[in-house]
């Protein structure tokens, strides 16, 4: 019996042991973090570091080799498209400026804009290509450094106007204060630069466009859906634009 009560009594410590390590290690876990203190250690927000970096739009497909990409410019086809909205102004549509749209103004519209293949990288000092073609060449070592890092974070401004009919009370009024999301990048060192970051002040943004006004009362495909300009008596909004 003497040894059997040991024997309980060893198990029930080493249980109570575990589970009192697992509570003491989620506790450190979650343990909260007031503001103070979070300020104080990451700036109340999200750095983000990008380190052997770079990027190019392309082309729906299958998956591609890194040779591929740095390589086949072919493929670069992925695209920013810029629809235009709205109606066209007076001072647009009216093109023989007499005040009024008539028969006298020629047809105008908006444009479309497609930006193809827009690459970002470390610039190589060859301005007849978008993307260098060895991932050495191309490559961001650091876009930032650990000091002066990307920022994502959470800010208030304060004495916004809010188009009330009362003028803010101060910086402490809530009803001029907006929240909003900020993505801010690396400040612009002064002096000596860290050698960390110096691909920062050597980067190559490059792409393609094609720049076109459409009719918007013309199908996609249409052989007079880029008419304009051209024929006296027809306007952007016309339904009788050819």
């Amino acid at each position: 019996m003497t040894t059997l009560n040991y024997t309980v009594r060893f198990q029930k410590t080493v249980l109570a042991s575990l589970i009192g390590l697992f509570i003491s290690q989620s506790s450190f876990a979650l343990e909260e973090l007031s503001d103070a203190g979070l300020s104080e250690t990451t700036g109340e927000g999200i750095a983000i570091l990008p380190q052997n970096t770079y990027m190019v739009f392309r082309g729906a497909g299958a998956n591609e080799t890194t040779n591929q990409i740095l390589t086949d410019r072919t493929k670069d086809t992925g695209y920013i498209n810029y629809v235009p909205v709205g109606p066209l102004s007076m001072t647009a549509a009216d093109t023989n400026k007499n005040g009024t749209i008539d028969s006298g103004d020629r047809a105008v519209g908006k444009a479309d804009i497609f930006l193809y293949g827009l690459a970002l990288s470390k610039s190589d000092n060859d301005t007849n290509t978008r993307l260098a073609s060895t991932e050495a060449a191309a490559a961001i070592s650091s876009w930032g450094t650990a000091v002066n890092p990307w920022i994502f974070k959470v800010a208030t401004e304060n004495s916004v106007p809010n188009f009330s009919a009362t003028n803010c009370s101060g910086a402490a009024d809530p009803t001029c204060q907006v929240t909003y999301l900020a993505l801010e990048a690396p400040l612009y060192e002064v002096g000596t630069r860290d050698t960390a970051g110096l691909d920062s002040y050597k980067l190559k943004l490059g792409l393609w466009s094609d720049i076109f006004v459409r009719n918007p009362n013309k199908i996609n495909g249409a052989t007079d859906q880029f008419n304009y300009g051209d024929s006296n008596g027809l306007i952007g909004t016309s339904t009788g634009q050819g």
